[in-house]
């Protein structure tokens, strides 16, 4: 499920949506490296789908930086999209993430 705040969305749909990512966030504090693997290994080789590219934007786990690359570097992507998903990058902490950050930054 791919959140769609824009102007036409339903009042009741915006909630319901912003309520499943809380939901996902609160439900996976401080496990989010069991939970992540969990799902990556159901998700397998798709997992870069708009509803799977959500999860990795809304996670925590150790794996996210290097996927955010993945999406991020994407050049299907819009940039509006792009600045979506980079800003999650604001929200992770530790190597991992100077590591993706590395990457971006040495990637152009």
């Amino acid at each position: 499920m791919r959140p769609n705040f824009g102007p036409n969305s339903p009042p009741n749909m915006t909630a319901r949506t912003a309520g499943i990512f809380e939901a996902l966030g609160i439900g996976a504090d401080r496990q989010w490296d069991k939970f992540f693997d969990a799902w990556l290994t159901e998700a397998g080789d798709q997992w870069n789908t708009p509803a799977g590219r959500d999860i990795v934007w809304r996670s925590r786990s150790r794996k996210t930086p290097a996927l955010l690359v993945k999406i991020i570097t994407d050049k299907s992507l819009t940039s509006q999209e792009r600045d979506h998903y980079f800003r999650s990058l604001d929200f992770i902490t530790g190597p991992e993430k100077d590591a993706a950050l590395l990457q971006l930054l040495t990637s152009r």
